[in-house]
């Protein structure tokens, strides 16, 4: 937390109470599942169910042609990631997203390389996954 944006990002996030904080890694927008949760909370039921619950709607609206099999969770942030400090903070959950399933983005990322029809594809995923998010949440 030594950097003037983390410390901006901190102040936010403890301002505030969000129901959710997505990271995006990656080249661009190019990332997508599993979502990488804090590894201290793969023990606590609430926080897993609730994380569960986020990454199924967040998913099925990311890749609604996939009829995704693998683990869309990953519990391996480590300490100091954003994902364990807001475990910490009050079992918010929270996801990084890497390089995700698809061998074609994949390959571009590794390759520092990409398209503006796939960053394009990309967008349209993060917005609907999001959108989906707030559906539910607004009437939650």
């Amino acid at each position: 937390a030594s950097a003037s944006e983390t410390k901006a990002v901190m102040s936010i996030l403890e301002k505030e109470s969000p129901k959710v904080v997505f990271g995006f890694h990656a080249l661009a927008s190019l990332c997508g599942l599993p979502g990488l949760a804090s590894k201290y909370g793969e023990n606590c039921e609430p926080y897993v169910k609730r994380c569960q619950y986020i990454i199924d709607i967040f998913g099925n609206a990311f890749y609604p042609e996939l009829k995704y099999t693998g683990k869309r969770i990953k519990f391996s942030g480590t300490s100091g990631s954003l994902t364990t400090w807001l475990f910490e903070k009050g079992q918010i959950p929270a996801f990084d997203f890497e390089m995700g399933v698809d061998k074609e983005a994949l390959q571009m990322c590794l390759h520092d390389h990409t398209d503006r029809m796939t960053l394009k594809d990309y967008q349209n995923r993060h917005y609907q996954g999001i959108l989906a998010l707030l559906n539910i949440f607004a009437n939650e």
